[in-house]
């Protein structure tokens, strides 16, 4: 099978495809070349025989202008050389009996026609039951009896059929072999493409170091490699700047907020009532609340460019969903949400524990702010060979369809929550997380009412 799957997927190159499209139309000349070829040897046979037969009566003209057949008849017996030559001749007397030649060429009797002479072009059967197909001309002598010249072109015609079947094996023979080169060279460039696709594919889940080998001949695949490696070279260097802004702002404005938090709470310590407590209180949540939205928007921007620390490895599916329950099990009971785990035991998946553990938290933190009030939220996982897909499903009133590719987006907050706490950088940060293990973030339906969000991850490609 997976011979035929490589198969299938060489005769898809356009390699492949070319050579085949070359081998096709060279099979059609072949074959128009070998029609054409079949029709100019008959036609050369045809014109050579009548040239011999015209030759040979030229030859015997002053014969046939006797008034006897006599004359003819005796130059008839006295030559038994054409016979040999392949030349047969027939002479009947007027009455029909046969003077000279063979009795089976009366046969050809029936296409003869009066004067002036006629071609003869019939395929018979002689005495013994051996083929025969004669060419040649029939005429009428002034004594009314008849003359015919004929030349036997089966073995001729035999003899050379064989060169267009030499000609169409040689043809297959070089149909084969175009597949044959237009295979293997389909071999090389898939070899090439695989090399590119699965160096980009590393280089997407993290490994910034990869690059494409550039051999010294200077195809268009080394000049494809050579312009993807200044690419990459290239997003480093973006990558790398904007590490370095980022490391610029932490250390710029989270100094700062620091500052001004534990200035507020000094203040806070002094007015401990009247309005002007109050006032010092809601600006020591918002500083709070700035600090969580840069520390998650910097968060977003290592799982983007993979320079969080993650480590792929198997774990338990059921123990991340049991502790994550454990953990929000308080948050639960003052809720008076009831959290539900359906999962499957002892099921293996694979990935960064943690990162999946803090992206399933932030779905669990969604489903308490907009989900059902006093309702039930489940925490699931499902495995397959194929993929894994583990998320969390509340009662809520869910997102509309045209909604759900914006509510990943950054800063996006939909519905008529506005006034839930957060920055709308949830969602956005577990689909970094989704697509940093190589799969997505999936909103769906829950039926009857609520939502499903779901993190999609491919097994075969996060096992590699």
């Amino acid at each position: 099978m997976r011979w035929a799957k490589r198969l299938r997927r060489l005769a898809d190159t356009s390699n492949f495809r070319h050579a085949a499209i070359v081998a096709w139309a060279i099979l059609l000349i072949a074959l128009g070349a070998m029609l054409l070829s079949s029709y100019l040897i008959d036609k050369l046979i045809r014109e050579h025989v009548r040239d011999i037969v015209s030759m040979n009566l030229h030859n015997q003209s002053a014969l046939l202008g006797q008034h006897s057949h006599l004359p003819l008849l005796t130059s008839l017996l006295a030559n038994t050389r054409q016979e040999r030559d392949g030349i047969h001749s027939l002479l009947l007397a007027p009455d029909g009996e046969v003077l000279f030649g063979a009795a089976y060429l009366k046969q050809l009797q029936s296409c003869w026609q009066r004067c002036p002479p006629s071609e003869v072009d019939a395929a018979l059967v002689d005495s013994a039951g051996e083929a025969h197909h004669f060419q040649g001309m029939q005429l009428s002598l002034p004594d009314q009896s008849y003359y015919l010249v004929v030349y036997d072109i089966l073995p001729m015609q035999t003899r050379v059929k064989v060169l267009p079947l030499v000609i169409g094996g040689g043809l297959f023979l070089l149909l084969i072999t175009s597949l044959g080169l237009g295979l293997y060279a389909s071999m090389l460039s898939m070899r090439r493409v695989d090399d590119i696709r699965q160096t980009l594919r590393g280089y997407i889940a993290g490994n910034r170091r990869l690059r494409l080998p550039e051999a010294a001949h200077g195809d268009e695949f080394d000049l494809l490699a050579a312009d993807i490696n200044r690419m990459l070279d290239q997003l480093n260097h973006l990558m790398d700047e904007l590490k370095d802004v980022s490391s610029h702002m932490a250390h710029e404005l989270r100094t700062p907020l620091t500052r001004l938090h534990q200035q507020l709470e000094n203040v806070a310590e002094h007015a401990r009532f009247g309005p002007t407590a109050d006032a010092i209180h809601r600006a020591l949540e918002e500083a709070e609340r700035i600090q969580r939205m840069f520390k998650a928007i910097l968060r977003i921007g290592e799982v983007e460019s993979a320079r969080c620390a993650h480590a792929f490895a198997w774990f338990s599916a059921d123990k991340l969903l049991q502790e994550l329950a454990d953990y929000y099990q308080p948050l639960a009971e003052c809720s008076q949400v009831t959290l539900e785990i359906s999962v499957q035991p002892a099921q293996q998946l694979y990935g960064d524990q943690a990162l999946l553990f803090q992206a399933m938290a932030n779905l669990l933190e969604n489903a308490f702010k907009y989900g059902k009030p006093a309702g039930q939220i489940q925490l699931f996982a499902h495995i397959t060979q194929q993929e894994a897909q583990l998320g969390v499903a509340d009662e809520g009133s869910g997102i509309p369809p045209h909604l759900r590719s914006d509510a990943t987006r950054r800063f996006r907050r939909l519905g008529s929550r506005e006034d839930a706490p957060g920055h709308g950088l949830g969602l956005a940060l577990v689909s970094a997380i989704a697509r940093l293990h190589g799969g997505a973030l999936q909103l769906r339906d829950r039926k009857p009412c609520g939502l499903l969000a779901c993190i999609v991850l491919p097994q075969a490609a996060g096992s590699a």
